[in-house]
């Protein structure tokens, strides 16, 4: 018998501990404790008493083990030892300091043993039969050694399951416990009715005890302390008296549970410790079943009994919001369809009620959501942006850290999971965030919209809230969707898609203006087509109708996309062969058929274009009015929303109407001001203005605006001299470059173009007595795509031109200036002030403080060499006095016009050149130079008619290109070396990236230093 206490006395030593503990006050959660864990009620009101709380980096650990060194400490505290009075009085050498006045007061009780040697065995791990075993003696169980039978595991496990402290623990009687399973197998034992021994303990005879009888009977009480934990029958009230649970008796009625419901009206209780709440717990000891895929009646019915059914009260909760979908008339063996509300990734769960006769089940679906902005610190909270929400009205998406622990991590444009909950005051809340499952850049090889996808050879399906976010190639059966992009999967914690989105690549967009189907008997394969892409080439291209005609048919939500093969639903400019005003937004993938590049059209979702119509007057696109407007559908515009500003008229000799060019080209809302036509300025049928394609979160990708730029000044430009450098890159695409004058600067632009007629254009108005203001379309990337001439003839709205002259400028609607004096009236120039007149009775052109006037004319020698000069002077005076006649000038003057009629700058463009002395013959020069090229290095070559000999020299001149013109850096000699093509190295005297331009008699060059 002596053996056997001793036994029992060090198995006793290695039981019931829940960890390294920091004590704490009421609980608050933790960051790896959710309701997904089945023991989360057990640990936070542990938490909240002052028992155990989790680690300083707010984690409790639920999965880790127990020690002996732990248990001391959760026995001290369980049972409200001194400890401290026992610091420095521990019996055992291989106690750790912070252990060691807990196992001192625990070995004092009774409570542990040593494990011989003086050593205590602190690092073993606890049991099952070894922590309830503990728990048991707490509530006064195995008072006797008899208690124990032949085996003391089988005589343990047998009365702990008998009291039901294994509820929610799933292990063996020698299994190592987890943290969590502690802290429930501690949490059963608070609830459970202690007892005290009321049996026979027989005689002593020798070591045998003869007639020894176990019974414990358990303790009652009157004081209403002991009726403060409800967990079934546990009160005898009608006898005046109450069972005494260990936690009513260790916390003198402060710790309290009372039955009621959770967020989303599952069973549950609500725990409390000194009046704080510690939170609400479900109570899975009424869950029957769970499903999280699609549930039907007949799933029910086998569940839940056809006696039950028709007897048992019945509730049903979405989201903690009571419904009809599911009731008692429906839960039928011959109900095979499954609920509306059911699905993957919604967890319904059956819960019943036997004693009170209550069957309640619930629906709580996963929603994916993301943070509109990093956590906040002052605050202490998170916003958050529900997606596929059912259109729900949220009291607050915003989520705070004394709520849902472990918000703080994340970051605006995180992901997250969450569940939602309806309040009482009919408006729902966010009441858990948690990580989805990420698989990051993932290639796909097949999908299903809206269905499943397969990545890896996998397939995983949506749940029933699962959104494709940001991922349109994935909404419709879109060829490129699988070879173009790769994606973000998140998945919820039941392995359903929650949500995709593109994680690399972009979609190909256009706006396919008209098309012509060139009909004949034979069938039509491919048409000729008008299409606008974002970079605001406006071009020709050839389309695959049978592949996009298809597309068409798979879309039977976008019934506004007329067909391409039959004329249904087209405008009435479509003749049945094509037609002139399609004007409808697409995706595009492209492939190489007999060397020609054929588009297979797409069309972007319902919910992701909008056309908004003209109205009676004009309205403005800018950072004050972002919003396209189409019935229900509002786009919003953002930094990175590309508008492009279009012209409408005939397209072809039977007076068709149709969009005709592009004009324009701006990136972002902030950066625009666009005056949007009126509709009777709009050449359209039914008049739309801004056709526009945006994403998943409203913000417009692209929008064709039938109007202008309402300031527009950077959109004019004065030519000077043009096509001085020529390249092509791998697209076939040209470039030329020229001089122009931009915002009162002389800058080189480019032109980009497949095409010779924009160059064509510019030279066209270079040169001296030319009208060279020009409207110039920019694209994205700064090229110039477009360019029309300026004048009386094609803007009379615009330019206050000849037919104008004599009256006051109209500043409201003329932003442009040109006139050009002939001889038969030519100009006698005055100035006053910062105004220039022309005759006595011109209303003048005023000038605005500190802009520039160049003057543009052509120089011409006593030999016969011409050259065109362009110089910026800071007066209208100085300008003047350049002039070969200021007095009687014949030529172009040119102006851009502010809101108030005022010049931003003037460009005087004379007729009448002026005479320099070039070589008389005294120098090499004459007869010898018949070229001249300068290099990107600073090497300047000279071409001779036969070669010089050394000795001689040449002179040339270098000028460098400035904000007013050229301006000479200086004359240079370039030595004869006895051949055809001497050089000199002008380097030391040009900077890199800067244009310079070399002069030798009437030859020039020019180049960029590299």
């Amino acid at each position: 018998m002596r053996n056997l206490k001793r036994a029992l006395s060090l198995l006793l030593s290695s039981t019931l501990v829940l960890g390294m503990l920091v004590m704490g006050g009421s609980a608050a959660g933790y960051q790896d404790v959710d309701d997904s864990n089945k023991n989360q009620e057990a640990i936070e009101v542990l938490q909240a008493v002052g028992i155990m709380t989790g680690d300083q980096n707010g984690n409790f650990n639920p999965d880790g083990s127990i020690t002996r060194n732990e248990m001391a400490v959760i026995m001290a505290h369980l049972l409200n030892l001194d400890y401290d009075y026992y610091r420095g009085t521990n019996p055992f050498t291989d106690v750790p300091e912070w252990a060691a006045p807990y196992v001192a007061a625990c070995a004092a009780e009774g409570v542990v043993a040593g494990i011989g040697n003086g050593q205590f065995g602190g690092d073993q791990k606890v049991t099952a039969a070894q922590a309830s075993l503990m728990i048991m003696k707490a509530l006064g169980y195995f008072e006797n050694a008899e208690d124990f039978g032949s085996d003391w595991q089988v005589a343990t496990i047998r009365q702990a399951s008998y009291i039901n402290l294994f509820d929610q623990i799933n292990a063996s009687a020698e299994s190592a416990l987890t943290r969590g399973q502690v802290a429930q197998l501690v949490l059963n034992g608070l609830q459970a009715k202690t007892v005290y021994f009321t049996g026979d303990k027989g005689i002593q005879i020798g070591d045998v005890t003869v007639g020894y009888r176990a019974e414990y009977t358990p303790k009652t009480g009157t004081d209403k302390k002991y009726n403060t934990l409800v967990s079934g029958k546990t009160d005898i009230s009608e006898q005046g008296q109450y069972y005494i649970q260990l936690g009513e008796e260790l916390y003198d009625g402060q710790l309290r549970k009372a039955p009621d419901a959770d967020e989303f009206d599952r069973p549950a209780f609500t725990w409390s410790y000194k009046a704080q709440k510690i939170g609400t717990y479900v109570d899975w000891s009424l869950l029957v079943k769970e499903y999280t895929t699609g549930v039907t009646g007949e799933d029910l019915y086998n569940t839940l009994t056809s006696s039950a059914i028709k007897a048992y009260d019945f509730a049903y909760y979405v989201d903690g919001k009571t419904s009809d979908v599911i009731k008692s008339s429906n839960m039928i063996r011959t109900n095979d369809t499954k609920y509306t509300t059911t699905g993957n990734g919604a967890l319904t769960q059956v819960f019943v009620d036997n004693e009170e006769e209550e069957i309640t089940i619930t629906t709580i679906n996963t929603y994916l959501a993301q943070a509109t902005a990093d956590y906040n610190e002052k605050k202490e909270n998170l916003s958050l942006d529900v997606k596929q929400n059912d259109g729900y009205v949220f009291n607050t998406t915003t989520v705070s850290l004394a709520d849902i622990p472990g918000i703080e991590k994340y970051k605006e444009e995180d992901f997250v999971v969450v569940n939602v909950a309806e309040n009482s005051n009919g408006k729902y809340d966010i009441v858990t965030v948690a990580d989805p499952e990420v698989m990051s850049d993932t290639t796909l090889s097949k999908y299903s919209v809206n269905s499943y996808v397969v990545a890896d050879g996998t397939q995983y399906d949506y749940a029933k809230k699962g959104t494709v976010y940001n991922a349109d190639p994935l909404k419709a059966y879109d060829k490129t969707a699988l070879t173009n992009y790769t994606y973000n999967v998140y998945l919820d914690k039941y392995g359903y898609i929650i949500g995709t989105e593109i994680y690399s690549g972009e979609a190909n967009y256009l706006f396919l203006t008209g098309y012509d189907l060139n009909g004949s008997n034979l069938a039509v394969t491919t048409a000729d087509a008008g299409a606008i892409f974002l970079d605001g080439t406006f071009s020709e291209i050839k389309i695959d109708v049978t592949a996009t005609q298809d597309n068409l048919d798979k879309d039977t939500q976008n019934a506004d996309y007329p067909d391409l093969k039959d004329g249904k639903n087209v405008t009435p400019s479509d003749k049945g062969t094509g037609s002139s005003e399609y004007n409808m937004w697409f995706t595009y993938n492209t492939t190489e058929k007999n060397g020609e590049t054929i588009y297979t059209l797409a069309p972007v979702a319902a919910n992701r274009w909008a056309s908004q119509a003209a109205t009676s007057s004009d309205t403005k696109i800018n950072s004050a009015n972002v919003r396209v407007i189409d019935n229900s559908k509002v786009a919003y515009g953002n930094d990175d929303s590309v508008y492009i500003t279009v012209d409408t008229g005939a397209v072809d000799l039977n007076t068709a109407m149709g969009i005709t060019k592009v004009t324009g080209t701006y990136t972002g809302v902030q950066n625009v001001d666009l005056k949007v036509f009126k509709a009777d300025d709009n050449a359209l049928t039914n008049d739309p203005a801004i056709m526009a394609v945006y994403d998943e979160d409203l913000y417009i990708i692209g929008a064709i605006v039938v109007g202008e730029d309402a300031n527009a000044t950077d959109n004019y430009a004065y030519v000077l001299e043009g096509a001085e450098n020529e390249y092509v890159d791998s697209n076939d695409n040209y470039y030329w470059d020229f001089t122009a004058v931009v915002d009162g600067e002389i800058k080189t632009l480019t032109v980009k173009t497949k095409y010779q007629s924009v160059i064509s254009a510019i030279q066209a108005q270079c040169g001296a007595d030319k009208n060279g203001l020009m409207k110039l379309t920019y694209d994205v990337d700064g090229y110039v795509i477009a360019a029309s001439v300026m004048n009386d003839g094609n803007a009379t709205d615009k330019v206050y031109g000849a037919s104008d002259w004599g009256t006051v400028i109209d500043a409201g609607n003329e932003t442009l200036y040109s006139l050009r004096w002939n001889s038969g009236y030519k100009a006698n120039f005055t100035v006053a002030g910062r105004t220039l007149y022309g005759a006595t009775s011109d209303v003048g052109l005023t000038l605005e403080t500190g802009a520039p006037v160049i003057v543009v004319q052509e120089e011409v020698s006593n030999t016969g060499i011409t050259r065109l000069t362009y110089t910026a002077y800071t007066t209208i005076s100085q300008a003047l006095d350049s002039l070969n006649d200021k007095t009687a000038f014949e030529g172009w003057v040119s102006a851009v016009l502010n809101d108030k009629g005022t010049a931003e700058y003037i460009v005087i463009n004379s007729a009448d050149a002026i005479g320099f002395d070039s070589d008389d013959g005294s120098t090499p020069n004459n007869g010898k130079v018949t070229g001249v090229s300068i290099a990107d290095t600073g090497v300047v070559t000279l071409s001779l008619s036969s070669s010089v000999a050394a000795g001689s020299n040449f002179e040339v001149t270098l000028y460098q290109l400035r904000d007013n013109g050229y301006v000479a850096v200086g004359n240079f000699t370039v030595a004869a070396d006895g051949t055809k093509a001497p050089t000199a190295d002008l380097s030391g005297s040009m900077a890199s990236g800067q244009t310079y331009k070399v002069v030798c008699g009437a030859y020039s060059d020019t180049v960029v230093m590299k």
